[in-house]
């Protein structure tokens, strides 16, 4: 009988590399190094065959930081809800700028943003972002200020993609020249492929314990 599932026994770096130059309001071009992988070869047996669906980058300047997310093999558009953000469609970022990770409970340097496929607009086809909070949390991190997080969705033949940004503003606690890692973990529910998260294999990971995340380290 399995006790542990194999993924918790290992604790992974993910990269994180710096964007250079000046992008002047343009969401920059996130090369192959910036690529997360969760590992989900290493358990064949998880809820998407040991294979991944969505293919998220990230990068980092002082400012903030950077994502893009690609799903690929629907057959269906997505589908989202309002009030319903943890049963859309979409990608759920959870970071940690102060990397502590030694308490279950969350921080005030612990954010949970939603960046939503659907579920928008008048007739809900539209992408949305919302802030979320964290149950049993110590404290929840302050509102991101208007304007301090950017994105974008567009919808191609078999999938999606999101791309956006996290402003410092929107991060609160983040100063890469006192600190490098990050506490980081990421959600990926899609109602007609499945989830993807960090922990291929584990069932029902709960998102608002900090010490199941994994460290994205900003990386020259």
């Amino acid at each position: 009988m399995q006790l542990i599932p194999p993924r918790l026994l290992l604790k992974v770096e993910h990269f994180c590399p710096s964007v250079q130059g000046s992008l002047e309001g343009k969401f920059p071009n996130l090369g192959e190094k910036g690529a997360i992988d969760n590992l989900a070869s290493l358990n064949p047996v998880s809820s998407v065959g040991g294979k991944n669906f969505g293919l998220l980058k990230t990068g980092w300047k002082p400012e903030g930081l950077f994502f893009h997310l690609e799903v690929s093999g629907k057959t269906k558009d997505p589908e989202g809800a309002l009030d319903k953000p943890l049963q859309s469609d979409g990608l759920t970022l959870l970071i940690d700028t102060h990397s502590s990770r030694s308490s279950h409970r969350a921080t005030a340097f612990c954010h949970m943003f939603h960046f939503l496929a659907a579920g928008g607009g008048h007739d809900g086809t539209e992408a949305f972002f919302f802030q979320g909070q964290f149950r049993r949390a110590m404290d929840n991190a302050p509102p991101a200020p208007a304007g301090s997080v950017a994105f974008r969705s567009r919808r191609f033949r078999g999938g999606y993609e999101i791309e956006g940004f996290l402003s410092a503003d929107a991060l609160h606690g983040y100063d890469p020249q006192s600190n490098r890692e990050l506490g980081f973990f990421y959600r990926l529910l899609d109602r007609e492929l499945g989830e993807q998260t960090l922990l291929p294999g584990v069932e029902d990971v709960p998102l608002d314990d900090p010490t199941l995340w994994e460290t994205l380290k900003l990386a020259d």
